[in-house]
């Protein structure tokens, strides 16, 4: 007989169902541990399985989904979304083809980013139904977004031409970051301890042009004296008051952000974000968030306050150089001309062009002997002003003065002077005085005499070092001499009684005068023996001028 088959022992069948209990419980569990949210529906899109961290994403609860209602569970997650219609678009093309895999990228109106993946369910090689998996990527992403803002309002601190720019630009940035449709920066003038707002955008007050103002007890003022973040929610705000810290300063606000702008411990200012809507609320990513960019932002506008304030000068510079009557060339390390401001232009006819192309020097100053001493003069020392007749494109011949200035990159700044005309007065001015009956003189005092120095020193220093530098015939008759050439160059003590307290008061008057005087009386030598004169004989009355 054929061997008679056992059948199976009914306890096998035990294991088996302990083992698929199991499996089910590790993957439920495995579900629940997973820092996604994890929804799985059929083919007809009702929901067969989901872990409690796609709960808490979408803010459901379990009664919601326990509900399967799908409209009404779409409906409540269209309405946490800045784009709710891509979000159901993207439904529908997934189940418009059950094949294809999906991701994108869903925004919340809260400031939530999550990533969304989805995948085909199969069984046994069939589609089934659909995962649906989200991760929250809100502080990763918001990490990128910050840094790149760094990096972009650093890279437009460079592209902008002015600060007003620079702080519109930074606004569309931080408003990218968070809520920032009230926004200002407040800068520091330490100079006149003042508030500067050079940028300010808000929906209530809406001056743009916000004049500087003193420092009082505004949150602003607050920031800038603790150089800490502040989020002033109506709670923080209420405290500051009561404490006296802070005052209302303008249209009342739900949250008020401030950040100190900090350059190396320095704070320079304050930026500020504020909202008046109870839907827009800060918190701390916000507060982080401001922060973070702050320093970027500090250290952008300390740049551009500091280019302004150059261009500013420059232009003024230019505007100074352009019109003063004065001709300024700059010379590179061989003496060749490089550039020559208006008045250089105008007085000589040429241009900067022609001057870098040609011998100017020789057609200045044709005379090579005249070449050479202007050579010379080059490098003498600054100050020192040199004489030459020069040459003007058209032919006529200039009398001209010059002096030079090494500059700190190399070359040299010549700075000259049309005197011609001056040097046409002064001869028509020598040639009266020469037929003047009445005595008339120039002093010079070499060395020049300080004006800090203490009145009765000045008077000794100018008996020390005054000589005649001009004078007429008639001048020198009344010293005894024949002509003006045998009295210039004589000292004033030779011809002065420097002790006479006359004569010692005279000199202090035309010092308080600044070296100009008229009409002064003084006690002198007698010019015949060179003896003092006394008061019985009168006095010398003079007309002179001290250089």
């Amino acid at each position: 007989m054929p061997a008679r088959r056992s059948k199976p022992k009914p306890r096998a069948k035990k294991p088996r169902r302990v083992s698929d209990s199991l499996t089910v419980s590790v993957l439920q569990s495995t579900l629940e541990s997973t820092a996604d949210g994890i929804l799985v529906v059929d083919d007809e899109g009702r929901i067969v399985s989901h872990n409690r961290r796609f709960e808490e994403m979408w803010r459901l609860s379990a009664q919601q989904i326990a509900a399967s209602d799908s409209p009404a569970l779409i409906a409540h997650v269209q309405d946490q979304l800045v784009n709710p219609d891509a979000f159901v678009a993207g439904i529908r093309q997934r189940y418009a083809d059950p094949e294809s895999d999906s991701f994108d990228i869903l925004n919340f109106k809260d400031g939530r980013i999550l990533e969304r993946y989805s995948l085909p369910l199969r069984v046994d090689g069939h589609v089934v139904g659909r995962v649906w998996s989200f991760r929250d990527v809100t502080a990763r992403r918001r990490a990128e977004c910050v840094q790149e803002a760094v990096y972009r309002i650093s890279h437009t601190a460079h592209m902008v031409d002015n600060l007003q720019e620079l702080l519109g630009a930074i606004h569309e940035i931080v408003g990218e970051l968070m809520p920032a449709k009230n926004f200002y920066v407040s800068l520091y003038d330490a100079e006149h301890d003042r508030l500067e707002f050079p940028y300010f955008v808000d929906e209530y007050d809406t001056a743009r042009d916000i004049p500087p103002r003193k420092l009082r007890k505004g949150l602003t003022e607050y920031v800038l004296r603790t150089g800490r973040p502040l989020l002033a929610t109506p709670e923080v705000y209420e405290d500051l008051v009561a404490a006296g810290e802070a005052e209302l300063i303008g249209t009342p606000s739900i949250d008020w952000l401030g950040v100190p702008l900090k350059v190396k411990d320095r704070t320079i200012g304050v930026v500020v974000t504020q909202t008046y809507s109870q839907g827009v609320r800060y918190g701390e990513s916000e507060r982080d968030i401001l922060t973070f960019v702050s320093s970027q932002m500090a250290m952008a506008i300390e740049r551009k306050r500091v280019e302004d304030a150059w261009r500013e000068q420059s232009e003024l510079l230019q505007r100074i150089v352009d019109n003063i009557p004065v001709m300024l060339v700059f010379l590179d390390e061989q003496g060749r001309i490089q550039w020559g401001n208006r008045e250089w232009t105008r007085t000589l006819g040429y241009d900067i062009a022609e001057a870098r192309e040609r011998d100017l020097f020789a057609e200045l100053y044709p005379d090579p002997g005249e070449q050479r001493r202007l050579r010379d003069s080059i490098g003498a020392p600054v100050g020192q002003w040199t004489d030459f007749r020069t040459r003007t494109r058209h032919g006529t011949v200039l009398d001209t003065i010059w002096a030079n200035a090494p500059l700190t990159g190399g070359g040299w700044l010549a700075i000259g002077m049309d005197v011609s005309e001056r040097r046409r007065a002064e001869e028509r001015y020598r040639s009266f005085i020469a037929q003047s009956s009445e005595g008339v003189s120039r002093l010079e005092v070499e060395p020049p005499v300080p004006l800090k120095l203490p009145e009765e020193e000045q008077v000794d220093r100018v008996y020390a070092g005054a000589r005649i530098a001009e004078c007429n015939d008639a001048m020198a008759r009344m010293y005894g001499f024949k002509e003006a050439r045998d009295l210039v160059g004589t000292r004033l003590a030779d011809l002065h009684n420097v002790n006479d307290p006359t004569n010692r008061e005279q000199i202090r008057s035309f010092i308080r005068a600044g070296y100009r005087v008229s009409n002064s009386e003084t006690r002198e030598h007698d010019p015949k023996r060179w003896r003092p004169w006394d008061s019985s004989r009168g006095a010398s009355r003079t007309t002179s001028t001290i250089c």
